[in-house]
């Protein structure tokens, strides 16, 4: 349907004067057989162009990581990436679902179905779904993360910025590989390793795979009454800790000089994970007489709310949870990308197939009664499909091409007690433990065409113009079903409404069509070797977010004028 309202625009100027490096290593010192201290790294090469670039040479504001440094620093998740680059943050609800906020650009929803606006690929293949992003960070190359909307190259929801995940391939000859493991508290262990190397004349491989396992550092406990009398058991689950393993084959096969197929598989599991348990900063819930506030509301050294009616002082360390939560996730990603040099330009395909199921649990409230509950589960599966075209003359290093994505959620997401007892209510029945679960089926489709050029204007003056055009078709069938074991007088379950109900009111909601276009230019000084200074200006275009309102989805403009250096011996220098 046409969309009648104006889209949501938000224009930032940025007026700085920063650095675009790589972050500093934390780690002990080390020095040379002459005493001196190395140089934290040599020359980083990214691909924030979707080619390979010295990073002291790339406009954009870039924050990478090589393989070595991700090692040093301890990172094995996707998520802690996050505690060494400025303005990134992340919302994880367990591994089950990530959102990342980028200079501020975020969302605060966290239905299975919607897709961030900080995008995320991994090995050149976007990943669409909040619920397949987090998971086990291991034999890695290199880490990207780039900020201000990058939807001219990289399309779709690259609104805030970009993280680029790029894995260990098989392009090595030699026989090579590691093993390395952990132990530490709470029974917390690790295992990893990798092995790679020519099989024959053309032919290589590379395996990698890692596994991890922790208990539970946050401990579950009983609600006790004053006198030590029992009011309420514990779930007897101890949160946060791991139970997963990831593993990753890549084979890359030689047709000639000039053509490279490389072929990826991928798989992860996350296995009975212990989900939910909140522990609160205040105590707004209810005036139950045990939960004893300071004059802003937090909590003081008498929390009745997190340790029930105890009056003992508020943990971090402890939950009074009486319902057990779990995580399983299961994903495989299927993945071939040829490189062909061609002569006079170089084609690049890339195809993609990623499939995930996963089952949520959670108890939502942390509290020793049935407050609030949440059990959601999803099958989702993507097809996505680039082609790209690449050339240089002596003044101009162009490229353009297209792309295809294709997604299917089929999905459930329930909530039972308080959230939904003024609906239950409004039914004039009796209800102890009302449950509303949506039923919903989500087809998306998209296709872009994109273009971008690099032109020479003088020996250390260039121009960078790009652009992009994307078209976005999206559907949704869905039901509401209200259930509980003693409502009455109606019939056990209820449906509530369907999307058919929403679209007899609003012709058309239950389905989606709209077209959106990105762009870049940046202007670029290479003042000196390791200095390069730039002013740009970007723009790049959210998809619809699946909630189905007669809106346009959200456009983000951003202008900088920026200067960005880097050398072997400091990672930032000042301004």
């Amino acid at each position: 349907m046409q969309n009648k309202t104006r889209a949501a625009r938000c224009v930032s100027l940025i007026l700085a004067c920063s650095a675009l490096t790589v972050p500093v290593l934390v780690s002990a010192q080390e020095t040379t057989d002459n005493g001196a201290q190395p140089a934290l790294f040599g020359e980083i090469v990214v691909t924030a162009n979707k080619r390979s670039e010295s990073l002291q040479k790339v406009p954009i504001s870039v924050s990478a990581f090589t393989g070595e440094q991700i090692n040093r620093l301890g990172i094995t998740e996707t998520t802690q990436i996050t505690q060494q680059i400025p303005s990134l943050r992340v919302n994880a609800w367990s591994p089950n679902l990530t959102i990342f906020s980028l200079r501020g650009i975020s969302q605060s929803n966290f239905t299975d179905n919607l897709e961030a606006p900080v995008a995320v690929y991994q090995d050149n293949a976007y990943i669409a779904s909040m619920n397949a992003i987090s998971g086990q960070l291991f034999d890695i190359k290199r880490v990207e993360v780039l900020r201000g909307p990058q939807g001219t190259l990289f399309g779709r929801n690259a609104t805030g910025g970009l993280i680029h995940y790029l894995s260990e391939d098989a392009s090595s000859d030699e026989l090579n590989g590691y093993v390395q493991g952990e132990y530490g508290r709470f029974d917390s262990k690790s295992l990893e390793g990798a092995v790679g190397g020519q099989l024959t004349p053309g032919l290589r491989f590379r395996a990698a795979a890692r596994m991890e396992k922790a208990d539970g550092y946050i401990k579950s406990r009983d609600t006790l009454a004053p006198d030590g009398s029992l009011i309420a058991p514990g779930s007897g689950q101890d949160l946060g800790g791991k139970n997963g393993w990831a593993a990753r084959l890549n084979i890359q096969a030689d047709f000639s000089p000039d053509a490279t197929l490389s072929l990826w598989y991928k798989h992860s599991e996350d296995n009975n994970v212990a989900t939910g348990g909140y522990v609160f900063e205040n105590c707004v819930y209810l005036d139950n007489g045990y939960c004893n506030t300071n004059a802003a509301g937090l909590s003081d050294d008498q929390n009745g709310v997190i340790n029930g009616v105890t009056g003992e002082a508020a943990s971090p360390w402890v939950h009074f949870g009486e319902r057990k939560g779990r995580l399983d996730r299961v994903m495989n990603s299927y993945q071939a990308e040829l490189n062909w040099d061609l002569g006079a330009a170089k084609l690049t395909s890339i195809t993609n197939y990623l499939e995930m199921d996963k089952t949520y649990a959670e108890d939502g409230d942390a509290l020793p009664f049935l407050i609030v509950n949440v059990d959601t589960s999803i099958n989702f599966h993507q097809f996505s499909q680039e082609l790209r075209f690449a050339g240089e003359t002596d003044r101009l290093k162009w490229q353009l091409g297209a792309y295809y994505l294709n997604m299917f959620y089929d999905g459930v997401h329930g909530v039972t007690g308080a959230p939904i007892y003024d609906l239950a209510v409004s039914g004039n029945g009796g209800f102890s433990v009302p449950t509303v679960d949506q039923f919903y089926k989500i087809r998306s489709k998209n296709w872009s065409l994109f273009a971008q050029g690099d032109i020479t204007l003088t020996e250390r003056l260039s121009l960078t113009l790009g652009g992009r055009y994307s078209k976005d078709n999206k559907s949704i069938a869905y039901v509401n079903i209200l259930s509980d074991p003693t409502y009455a007088p109606q019939p056990n379950p209820v449906v509530l409404f369907t999307d058919k109900d929403l679209a007899a009111v609003v012709p058309g909601v239950n389905r989606e069509k709209y077209g959106g276009w990105a762009a870049r230019a940046s202007l670029n000084f290479q003042a000196t070797p390791d200095t390069l200074l730039f002013a740009s200006w970007n723009r790049a275009s959210r998809a619809a977010t699946g909630r189905f309102l007669p809106i346009s989805p959200p456009l983000i403009s951003s202008t900088g004028l920026k200067r960005s250096t880097a050398s072997k011996q400091d990672s930032k220098r000042p301004c």
